[in-house]
């Protein structure tokens, strides 16, 4: 899949990387226009592998977060607010916890009422990689 820069509503396909919360870690790696994007390293909720190809030709939003993060759950809200408004549609929004259990995982989407995927970085493999 290829990163680029180019953001149109019609015709043309994109792939948008939004990193949240930026403050908790930093990136490793620049995404430059055209550069391959990382291998995600994540499990779905259900303990599959989560890859980026079958998302290829939609936006890909990408949210960190983890539990500690007091803005991560008002960020996760908005980010459920965007899934809501776009869905279903062209885009994808993963939201990839860096660390914690599954079970609390599961306990924080349903407090929140969240409806997008959710996906598990135990090894925090992929957040080291953006």
């Amino acid at each position: 899949m290829r990163f680029t820069s180019k953001l149109k509503s019609t015709g043309i396909c994109w792939l948008m990387l939004l990193l949240f919360p930026t403050a908790c870690h930093q990136s490793r790696q620049s995404l430059e226009p055209g550069a391959l994007t990382p291998r995600l390293a994540v499990l779905d909720m259900k303990g599959d592998p989560v890859r980026l190809e079958p998302f290829q030709g939609k936006v890909v939003v990408l949210t960190f977060w983890q539990s500690g993060c007091n803005a991560c759950a008002s960020e996760m809200l908005e980010m459920e607010m965007v899934y809501q408004k776009y869905q279903p549609g062209n885009m994808v929004i993963l939201g990839i916890n860096m660390g914690d259990s599954r079970e609390f995982v599961e306990k924080f989407r349903n407090k929140l009422t969240l409806y997008f995927p959710l996906v598990l970085d135990s090894l925090l493999i992929t957040t080291e990689k953006y």
